[in-house]
């Protein structure tokens, strides 16, 4: 499937399809059979990741850190500034088609967000450092910080689910390697640090994250949004933003 067919026509057997695989997937996790397993997997990465901070030191600041809500804002600040570059600087595509993609990244992560928030919400999942021990609490190990390691709502994570939808849509709709590495570094960011923490399990990123992100990625690339998007802000740019900038001696373009 070629670039320029993502998010421009009706894919019904993807979306069908993506739907069916991320229910199942996400499933898997509370079924009877299949639960075990994963309750097995996520204590034995539980307890192999958050032990590693008994080695101390620069390794105890650096994860310390990473959980903390101004790295959280900063990690968010650097998922912006790629898309601050592409509206401003990319000439692949006309000014109306950067701000589509743009908006269509930005869209499909507060979708999926907002889908995680309500169905994780009804779960109310605890985190390992609340159901586990030992556990090394960063808090405890780094005098005066003060670091996220808990949470009664664990499942999937915002971090994770905006993290893997972000990397997808810079893969998929900006196509810049080094963009991409920025957004691949930005999931790893995400997503690694709460790992070591406690603050989630293994299974909230490998079925919960990728879940939400699979049940979102159809609606990106298996649906006329990127044409519809484009349309849109083709006229507000000709209707509104041109005349504006015109007025103030800007031009775009």
């Amino acid at each position: 499937m070629s670039e320029i067919e993502h998010g421009r026509v009706w894919r019904p057997a993807l979306i069908l399809s993506c739907g069916l695989v991320a229910v199942l997937w996400v499933v898997s996790l509370f079924w009877g059979p299949l639960a075990p397993y994963w309750k097995q997997l996520d204590e034995a990465a539980f307890f192999a990741l958050n032990g590693t901070l008994e080695w101390g030191g620069a390794w105890n600041y650096f994860w310390g850190h990473m959980n903390t809500r101004p790295l959280d804002i900063a990690w968010g600040i650097l998922m912006g500034l790629p898309l601050l570059w592409v509206l401003a600087f990319d000439r692949r595509w006309p000014l109306h088609e950067r701000l589509a993609r743009v908006l269509l990244i930005g869209f499909s992560i507060l979708l999926a967000v907002f889908i995680a928030k309500r169905i994780g919400g009804e779960i109310g999942r605890f985190s390992p450092s609340d159901n586990l021990r030992p556990f090394l609490n960063l808090n405890h190990l780094i005098e005066g910080l003060s670091a996220k390691t808990g949470s009664s709502d664990s499942f999937p994570g915002d971090h994770g689910v905006t993290a893997f939808v972000y990397f997808v849509g810079m893969m998929i709709y900006i196509r810049r390697l080094p963009l991409t590495l920025i957004a691949l570094v930005v999931l790893l960011a995400n997503t690694t640090p709460r790992l070591i923490g406690g603050g989630h399990w293994l299974s909230d990123v490998t079925v919960g994250a990728v879940g939400f992100t699979l049940l979102v990625y159809p609606l990106m690339v298996g649906t006329p949004v990127l044409t519809w998007l484009e349309k849109g802000c083709q006229s507000l740019i000709e209707k509104l933003i041109q005349p504006i900038c015109s007025k103030l001696g800007f031009k775009i373009n």
